[in-house]
């Protein structure tokens, strides 16, 4: 990837975030959070460290750059649309059947198109085993959160005010 000594800024490129907040232990660290002062953060890193990024990417092979382009893209469609899409999954099975395309035009004897659509088959089983763990891990987080609301609910009854009772004879006995 010829990211060299700036691989930190390539992991930050991809990432959309600092080498600290890469670096942190936590489980969802990477998750992209859109916020004005996240924005404002990205801007102030992309002017302090913008010599680094013009190198780096120039260094890069013109292929990857189109990927890290199209990542951008689906991103800004994913907040522009408000709804959030695996775009690392949309962009690898584009690239697995891309890649197949090119192995068949070069080669296509029925040993060859065997061993291609076996690969897509692992792209594939890849993809769908990543999808079902993303799945699972809001699944679980969903849980957690509905555990949080129940927990949450009798100290919330307790700090509103007595029902008022109604006295014998009132709109209640009506």
């Amino acid at each position: 990837m010829n990211a060299g000594d700036a691989y930190d800024i390539f992991a930050s490129i991809l990432t959309q975030r600092s080498w600290d907040q890469i670096l942190e232990a936590r489980s969802d660290h990477l998750a992209v959070q859109r916020t004005p002062q996240t924005r404002q953060v990205a801007q102030q890193y992309m002017a302090t460290y913008s010599r680094e990024i013009t190198g780096l990417l120039q260094r890069m092979p013109r292929p990857l750059l189109l990927l890290l382009k199209t990542n951008d893209c689906l991103r800004s469609i994913d907040f522009a649309l408000g709804e959030p899409v695996n775009t690392f999954v949309i962009t690898a099975r584009e690239c697995s059947a891309a890649l197949a395309r090119e192995r068949l035009r070069g080669a296509p004897g029925p040993l060859v198109r065997l061993a291609v659509a076996w690969e897509r088959l692992q792209v594939e089983g890849r993809m769908l085993g990543f999808e079902l763990l993303l799945w699972y891990r809001g699944f679980r987080a969903r849980l957690r959160l509905g555990s949080r609301i129940k927990d949450a609910a009798p100290i919330m009854a307790t700090e509103l005010p007595p029902r008022p009772q109604h006295r014998a004879g009132g709109p209640a006995d009506a």
